[in-house]
């Protein structure tokens, strides 16, 4: 009888790896992509949307994604708000929002800013 095998990865991406990979991949299968450039005109209103975002209120990361979030292989269109309210919350919108927090926290290291 054939046992399947979890397979756990050996190491931690990278921040270069992560950086580079710019989005996620949902655990369907869809992709997910970042912008990859964060202008400095836009900063202040970066920060203000992080700033915003409550911890027990998970639809607070729904502006920050709006901005983030370049393109999805998901129906809707990441940049209107309420393509948001149909995602799934488990198997779509907190992965995405997990890796958005992964992703903005590596460029902020590469940038020697570090954040938890």
């Amino acid at each position: 009888m054939d046992e399947m095998k979890e397979t756990v990865p050996t190491h931690e991406p990278s921040i270069a790896d992560i950086i580079a990979r710019a989005g996620c991949t949902l655990p369907d299968g869809r992709g997910v992509h970042f912008r990859k450039r964060f202008p400095l005109r836009e900063w202040d209103h970066l920060v203000q949307l992080f700033n915003a975002i409550e911890g027990e209120h998970i639809e607070s990361n729904v502006p920050v994604l709006m901005e983030l979030v370049e393109s999805w292989d998901l129906s809707g269109d990441p940049k209107v708000e309420a393509s948001y309210r149909d995602l799934d919350t488990l198997d779509e919108f907190l992965p995405m929002v997990a890796a958005l927090g992964e992703y903005v926290r590596a460029k902020l290291k590469r940038a020697g800013i570090e954040k938890n």
